[in-house]
């Protein structure tokens, strides 16, 4: 029988740090993916309240899916092997946030600086 830590009951060979991770990403790419059907509607044209809602009703919905998983995720225990597996991989992790948040104000800066503010999203 798979232990909690190692297998979830019907989740085989998916462990509880990669539920709990991809519940994390989940409601990372909701937070941008909102944020930009937002930007989509402002710079689109046609910014009736007609889009608006149906982005927030989206929005919302999509971002009580995300909190209910991470939610439903929350209390399982990862087992040893998978919490080595992720020390490993952690530092990689943060230099590549690092980089990219870096670049990304980089970018945001050398945008406003240029006057090309329609190209920030």
């Amino acid at each position: 029988m798979d232990s909690a830590g190692n297998n979830i009951t019907g989740f085989r060979g998916i462990g509880s740090g990669k539920l709990k991770g991809s519940a994390r990403g989940a409601l990372i790419c909701v937070s941008f993916g909102s944020a930009w059907m937002y930007w989509a509607v402002v710079f689109s044209g046609s910014q009736s309240p007609v889009w608006f809602s149906i982005v927030t009703l989206t929005a919302v919905v999509l971002t009580v899916w995300a909190v209910f998983r991470l939610r439903a995720f929350h209390h399982l225990a990862a087992s040893p092997a998978e919490l080595a597996h992720w020390m490993r991989f952690r530092k990689f992790f943060w230099i590549d946030s690092g980089i990219e948040w870096g670049l990304g104000g980089v970018t945001a800066f050398l945008l406003a600086h240029v006057g090309r503010l329609d190209l920030m999203p």
